[in-house]
């Protein structure tokens, strides 16, 4: 069953888009959270093979950041 955009109440689109932007909101602050420890890294330890994960991760957490919004923004 597929359901469109149109199928959904007013009120439900709301919290929906509500919902979706709570997360990308908490996304945002782990990506902080996440850059801090990276900068404390590079500058404490810059070989450290860590930091090419952590980076990764910032990017994968970044990635869903926007797509949380993008799809926010369709409703």
């Amino acid at each position: 069953m597929t359901m469109t955009l149109d199928q959904l109440s007013p009120d439900d689109r709301a919290q929906i888009k509500a919902i979706l932007l709570t997360h990308a909101e908490m996304q945002d602050r782990t990506a902080l959270k996440g850059e801090e420890v990276l900068a404390r890294l590079k500058r404490d330890e810059p070989d450290s093979e860590l930091i090419t994960d952590l980076e990764e991760d910032a990017a994968d957490i970044t990635a869903d950041t926007e797509n949380l919004k993008r799809l926010a923004n369709l409703f």
